[in-house]
């Protein structure tokens, strides 16, 4: 990659739910701008930074009803806050799938899902956008969960001479992984069965929020303004 094109990534680039080493990149160097502008260019800037990462996958249709007002009156609470603006996102099955580390993008996970990789509670789910409830169960399959996370020398072909039957492969963690490798305290994980928990809904707390997001508290509060 040369200068000019990581000078262009990083004025141009929007920061995705992805373990890419642009993104990587973006998040490390990328400002937004947003202050000293007019309140209608602050509130653009928060809505196209924040929605390349948090609602990559969904149309515009789709965003704006989630976080329409007889939607947040359906799901009885106040969930909707400048430090939790994005929780509802997070129940979202590919979102989950993202979060516990089986996939190494949201579109992957996506997917996953799609193609009939996944079960919630011992059942196939494929649609992307469903919910979970506090205390479902989700499994991936493993095959496919150590191809999206695992380094691309993996999977090389190599001879059928240098092929050992039963031998077990070892895991070699994909490039630039490293600094997206958590999961959140609302999932609990087991990576010997590629399954896992979803424990709770994203709690609020004063000052801050379990959501992982790249952006600052001021971002998500401009945002917050268009939805409030």
């Amino acid at each position: 990659m040369t200068v000019k094109s990581l000078k262009l990534l990083q004025k141009y680039g929007k920061i995705r739910m992805n373990w890419s080493k642009e993104n990587l990149y973006n998040m490390t160097k990328k400002t937004i701008p947003i202050y000293g502008k007019t309140l209608y260019k602050q509130m653009w800037s928060a809505k196209r930074e924040t929605r390349a990462y948090h609602g990559e996958t969904l149309r515009e249709h789709q965003w704006l009803r989630l976080f329409s007002i007889g939607e947040i009156e359906k799901r009885k609470t106040r969930e909707l806050s400048a430090n939790n603006t994005y929780s509802i996102l997070e129940r979202r099955l590919d979102t989950v799938i993202h979060r516990a580390l089986f996939a190494s993008s949201i579109q992957q996970a996506r997917q996953m899902v799609v193609h009939g990789k996944i079960k919630v509670n011992g059942k196939k789910i494929t649609d992307p956008g469903y919910f979970l409830e506090p205390g479902d169960m989700f499994d991936a399959d493993a095959s496919t969960v150590m191809r999206n996370t695992g380094s691309p020398e993996m999977f090389q072909r190599k001879s059928s001479k240098s092929i050992i039957p039963n031998k077990i492969q070892q895991f070699i963690p994909r490039p630039y992984m490293a600094p997206f490798a958590f999961v959140p305290a609302y999932l609990e994980v087991s990576y010997l069965t590629c399954s896992g928990i979803y424990l709770r809904h994203p709690i609020l707390q004063p000052g801050k929020s379990e959501i992982p997001s790249p952006f600052p508290p001021g971002i998500s509060w401009i945002l917050y303004l268009i939805l409030d």
